[in-house]
């Protein structure tokens, strides 16, 4: 999947007085070939330690106006990027989130008289913070505890009670996180869009070449045995002779053009 484009938002002038506030789920890495695999609401529900393995996004609209924007932290390897989005321009892509559960929900949900360009000046002030992406200090999670700390109107204790968890848990292992981090990032498991992209497309055009070649190529073919066809060139396929595979299609290459 291509890696979306920098979207600078214009803003509505008639922000309503109060804007409502939620996060949101989804998958970390979304295969647009194997459809959404988010996890459902209700499984999430069950078991909560699930949503420390999904991808955090903050939503902030209204649903009176059914104006929306959705924040989040995006992954670089030259630094963390913020990305805004409109929930109206990209109704498919919102497909993959999910709101937390109920049982969570109500910890990070709230309300805000801030405008949508403030909190936008908001998130991309945390980021510059944190520009560099460190696994449970400054990733996805982080950034969206953080904007939603800085935009509520009023906050409940269950959500002061994460914030000083989170708060402990960064300054604490920042050393171990940032370690596990660049091994990650060495071992492939953590790329930016960019690079995610080029590597489906260059996985797209290897598969398709392949499903070419064995659609096109017969190593066993012989020629006509028709008397009448004085063309020496006719040859004729027989089906039951195709390699199934491309280890031993290449064998037959080698060995047929000899």
């Amino acid at each position: 999947m291509l890696p979306p484009q920098q979207y600078t938002p214009i803003y509505p002038c008639d922000d309503p007085p109060e804007l409502e506030v939620r996060m949101l789920y989804r998958e970390l890495n979304p295969d647009p070939r194997k459809g959404i695999r988010t996890v459902s609401r209700e499984r999430a529900g069950l078991n909560p330690l699930i949503l420390i393995f999904q991808h955090w996004a903050v939503e902030v609209g209204s649903s009176c106006s059914g104006r929306w924007y959705r924040y989040e932290l995006q992954y670089y390897r030259e630094g963390s990027r913020l990305r805004v989005t409109p929930s109206d321009e990209e109704d498919i892509e919102r497909m993959n989130y999910e709101e937390m559960p109920h049982v969570v929900k109500q910890v990070f949900r709230g309300k805000t008289r801030l405008s949508f360009g403030q909190i936008s000046d908001i998130a991309q002030c945390i980021i510059s913070k944190r520009r560099r992406y460190i696994l449970g200090v400054s990733d996805c999670h982080n950034f969206a505890i953080e904007l939603i700390n800085q935009i509520l109107t009023f906050r409940n204790m269950a959500f002061m009670g994460v914030k000083l968890g989170e708060s402990i848990i960064r300054r604490t292992f920042k050393p171990i996180f940032l370690g596990v981090t660049r091994v990650l990032e060495w071992a492939g498991k953590i790329r930016d869009p960019l690079q995610s992209g080029i590597d489906w497309c260059q996985g797209w055009f290897v598969q398709h070449d392949d499903d070419d070649r064995r659609i096109q190529y017969n190593p066993k073919r012989h020629y006509d045995d028709d008397d009448d066809d004085d063309d020496d060139d006719d040859y004729d396929y027989d089906d039951d002779d195709v390699y199934t595979t491309l280890e031993q299609q290449d064998v037959a290459e080698r060995y047929v053009w000899k």
